[in-house]
C-alpha cells in the first residue's frame, strides 16, 4: 500500500474498502467491498494474463476502482472474479442445418439445444444435484439453470434422449 497517496487512502476509507493482500481468483461471492492494491497498471493486466491467455484491456478496466497519484490501481476483487469467471465460460453451440439435425435424428440422437430442452422439462440439473458436486457451476452462472445447461451441452456435438423403460 506505499503506493497509495493520502487522498486515495482516505478515498478507501470513506468508501469503506477494505484491501485483500493477496491478489488470488475464488469462485463464489466476495464481499461488494473488498479490493486489491496494484502497484501498476502492467501488475494488475500480469494479474488477469496469469489466469487468462488474452483478455481485452477494456474488460479488465472495467475492474478498476480508483487510481492513485502514484500509479496504483485499486480494482474491486468481485469484479476481477467475475471477469475471470465469465472469460473462461466462453462457450459455443454450433447452428446446425436442417440436414445436419436430421443425420443426427437418424441415428436416434438429440442435438445439445434438444438436450438442454429436455433437461429443463425434466427439472433436471444435468451436471449434478445442486448441493454439493456442482454447487460450485450454480455460483459461476448465479443459479441461472438455462445458461449453465447450455454451457454443459455445448461439451458435445449429439445426445442419447431420455428414454423411460417400464
Amino acid at each position: 500500500m506505499s503506493r497509495l497517496d493520502l487522498k486515495t487512502k482516505l478515498f478507501l476509507s470513506i468508501t469503506n474498502v477494505v484491501i485483500e493482500k493477496k491478489h488470488k481468483y475464488t469462485i463464489g461471492k466476495v464481499p461488494y467491498n473488498v479490493a486489491y492494491v496494484f502497484d501498476s497498471y502492467e501488475e494488475f493486466k500480469k494479474y488477469f494474463e496469469f489466469y487468462l491467455p488474452d483478455v481485452p484491456e477494456e474488460v479488465i478496466n472495467l475492474a478498476i476502482y480508483t487510481k492513485s497519484k502514484k500509479g496504483a490501481i485499486i480494482a474491486l476483487k468481485g469484479l476481477c472474479d467475475q471477469i475471470i469467471t465469465q472469460s473462461k465460460l466462453q462457450y459455443y453451440i454450433k447452428p446446425l442445418s436442417q440436414k445436419e439435425i436430421e443425420e443426427i435424428h437418424s441415428r436416434g440422437k438429440i442435438t445439445p439445444l434438444e438436450k438442454v430442452k429436455e433437461w429443463e422439462a425434466f427439472d433436471l440439473c444435468a451436471p449434478g444435484d445442486t448441493i454439493g458436486s456442482v454447487a460450485k457451476r450454480c455460483v459461476q452462472f448465479s443459479n441461472n439453470c438455462h445458461e449453465c445447461l447450455i454451457e454443459y451441452a455445448s461439451h458435445q456435438s449429439e445426445y442419447d434422449p431420455i428414454s423411460f423403460k417400464h
